[in-house]
């Protein structure tokens, strides 16, 4: 699991095994052989596949926990931020609906929706080499959406105070933060963001599944805040380009807020001249496909052009402060 490629397939494998476990009271028994009823009811397939999401994130947070041992924190002199156990509260109830509208959207945005798929009495199938090019596709451009709406509300004064803010009370973020947001972003970013690409890049029900497990453990993971060089799962082809997201890359958008604005890759940070290069998870590969990191030598004082945030952004009325 130390090692890119290695990780690369206990994801997917990870990702397949959760679609399972979802799929089986829809199918074959649980819930559904109870009360069949729910076999035809597309609501509680909605429910059910977004709390299934929702327990994704506690198995990639147990992930995260276990790579944090092995590798660390990046800027480990400092202490990451702990919600309080009412803002835990919150964050669960708020979180599980943000999940079940992903799957609404999911389920809904389907270009065979009509068809109903995930009430079928079918295991899902993993995509084929055209199926994981076409989830390439879509990944991009829904990242191109997200850029395009987090560079607006990064340099509106109004939409950051009133929608983006809250989601950088931490500067140093956690498997938390990732749905930690205000309501209009929670919307925007479970339910419209993934709408709205489907309409761009049509895709069948499980090919928009993978895409979305896959696009979660990009959010996940990217907010974990763990000292070590991996990329998302389901785009190999941007780490040709060397525009693959990892997760120093969104720990340092907390950090400095001028600079990769993109969450599931970086391809449009290097296009408009807002990337920001790893400094504490340079990559080396050894013959035994694990991950070494190397110090840091990019930003250290010397350059007055780059200042980190040291403090959740202050705004007011007259001024936004970054």
């Amino acid at each position: 699991m130390h090692g890119q490629f290695s990780f690369h397939i206990w994801s997917r494998s990870f990702s397949f095994t959760t679609i399972c476990a979802a799929t089986y009271p829809l199918t074959y028994a649980g819930i559904t052989s109870l009360v069949p009823q729910l076999r035809n009811s597309t609501v509680f397939a909605c429910i059910l596949w977004g709390l299934t999401h929702f327990a994704y994130h506690h198995l990639l947070t147990a992930a995260a926990r276990y790579l944090r041992n092995q590798f660390g924190l990046l800027k480990a002199e400092s202490p990451r931020k702990r919600l309080t156990p009412r803002q835990v509260l919150e964050w669960k109830l708020t979180a599980a609906l943000a999940l079940i509208g992903r799957e609404s959207a999911i389920f809904l945005g389907s270009s065979d929706r009509a068809e109903q798929p995930w009430l079928a009495p079918s295991w899902p199938k993993m995509p084929s080499w055209k199926g994981f090019l076409l989830i390439h596709v879509f990944i991009v451009v829904m990242d191109l959406i997200f850029y395009t709406s987090h560079r607006i509300q990064h340099n509106n004064r109004f939409l950051y105070k009133w929608v983006h803010s809250k989601h950088h009370e931490m500067h140093l973020p956690t498997t938390v933060s990732a749905l930690y947001d205000s309501l209009f972003e929670k919307t925007f970013n479970s339910f419209l963001q993934i709408y709205l690409t489907s309409f761009l890049v049509p895709m069948p029900f499980w090919h928009m599944h993978f895409a979305a497990y896959g696009i979660f453990f990009a959010e996940i993971l990217g907010h974990s805040g763990v000292r070590t060089h991996l990329t998302p799962p389901y785009t190999p082809i941007l780490d040709f380009f060397d525009c693959a997201i990892t997760i120093e890359s969104h720990d340092l958008h907390h950090r400095f807020t001028r600079s990769n604005f993109g969450k599931q890759t970086m391809l449009f940070d290097r296009m408009f001249g807002t990337f920001m290069e790893s400094h504490e998870t340079n990559q080396k590969e050894s013959a035994s496909n694990s991950v070494e990191m190397e110090p840091a030598t990019l930003f250290d004082g010397k350059d007055s052009k780059v200042k980190e945030v040291t403090e959740p952004p202050v705004v007011d009325d007259s001024i936004m402060v970054l």
